[in-house]
């Protein structure tokens, strides 16, 4: 039977997550450099979207997973969901995801990303013009989350990614390793997970690492008011290889348990805009959830997401 053990938990999460920073943070602090397969960090599931792109904490988004396998046991049901993206230039991307508890302390989970742009015109060496060049990535994940407590949760994504224009081919293997603790009738959920971790890729000639990245980050719910209103905030730690760190935070606001307003803010340094983010969901019958979130790029313009999840008592 899983029951909170007040003592132990605690001591397990940390030595966890110092493993796991002792391991990532050198690497991932390095000094000017490039990583190669960056489509393995595009955001998936329009809720962590809304709230600011917050990822390390966030348990009871269908998606999220894919950035903290840790979550997997914490999530309310089994279930299956399908997320779409449309951005500038017929960029689309795509998200199939589902999860199953196996046991009362194993859940899985699997998925697919796929990304796909516009054809690129291509012209032969007198230049005369070819076929479309195809422009396409994908990457598959198998996640694993151990839940042996009621507190605690820990987690892996072992993924294969591939990347593909025209003829040149680039792909390989990578992991995320993750840990989230719910710090029990507080309301205070913390996570952490390293992101991407694995050897370089090759894509033509040029060799570079995978974008690993570190997420560390708390969830705070206060429980609904007698008006039917509850509110959620997040709050992110990021530190992406060879970029400066920078924090998302984010807000939502359920009402009756039915609808839910979100906003928050992204402070990733390099990314066009102004780092707000907004967006809505609706719960039906507690088995189906539509989620929406709109991101500004500044002059590129908006970046809008949705997704369908069925869930599974």
């Amino acid at each position: 039977m899983r029951h909170y053990d007040t003592y132990k938990t605690p001591i397990i999460l940390a030595l966890l997550l110092a493993s796991m920073f002792s391991a990532q943070a050198a690497r991932a602090a390095d000094g000017p450099g490039s990583t190669g397969a960056g489509y393995l960090l595009r955001s998936v599931g329009p809720k962590s979207i809304a709230m600011g792109e917050v990822k390390a904490a966030l348990g009871d988004d269908p998606f999220n997973w894919l950035a903290n396998p840790a979550v997997l046991p914490v999530m309310k049901r089994s279930g299956l969901g399908l997320s779409h993206s449309e951005w500038i230039m017929d960029t689309r991307y795509s998200t199939l995801a589902g999860n199953t508890k196996v046991t009362e302390w194993l859940t899985l989970g699997g998925g697919i990303v796929y990304e796909y742009g516009q054809d690129i015109q291509g012209y032969d060496d007198f230049g005369q013009l070819t076929d479309p060049l195809k422009n396409y990535n994908y990457q598959a994940v198998l996640g694993l989350g151990f839940g042996p407590t009621a507190s605690f949760a820990a987690g892996v994504n072992l993924k294969y990614f591939r990347e593909s224009l025209a003829e040149w081919n680039a792909g390989g293997f990578g992991l995320d390793v993750g840990a989230y603790y719910d710090i029990a009738l507080t309301g205070l959920k913390v996570g952490a997970t390293v992101q991407n971790i694995g050897t370089d890729v090759k894509f033509i000639e040029k060799e570079e690492p995978l974008p690993t990245t570190i997420r560390a980050g708390a969830v705070y719910t206060m429980a609904a008011t007698p008006s039917g209103v509850g509110f959620s905030l997040a709050l992110d730690f990021i530190k992406p290889r060879f970029n400066d760190a920078y924090i998302g935070a984010g807000l939502e606001v359920e009402i009756a348990g039915m609808v839910a307003l979100r906003g928050g803010w992204c402070g990733q340094k390099d990314r066009s805009g102004d780092g707000f983010t907004l967006g809505a969901g609706v719960n039906l019958d507690d088995r189906i959830n539509v989620d929406y979130a709109a991101t500004s790029y500044g002059d590129l313009g908006l970046m809008h997401r949705i997704s369908l999840y069925f869930g599974i008592h």
